[in-house]
């Protein structure tokens, strides 16, 4: 699992959303699964798109 946060200004429409020229902040969590080699066999993650709409 990893945590984080993506930074930046949303000064374009994103996944419908109109832009709001407002700094935002995403935070996010991501999971990851390994298979028996110890390879990644997938990622996950969860963010939440709330400062996007304002």
């Amino acid at each position: 699992m990893s945590e984080g946060r993506l930074t930046g200004r949303h000064s374009g429409e994103f996944l419908g959303l109109a832009p709001t020229d407002h700094e935002v902040e995403l935070p996010f969590v991501a999971f990851y699964r390994f298979d028996a080699d110890d390879k990644p066999a997938s990622e996950r993650v969860v963010m939440n798109l709330g400062p996007l709409a304002g």
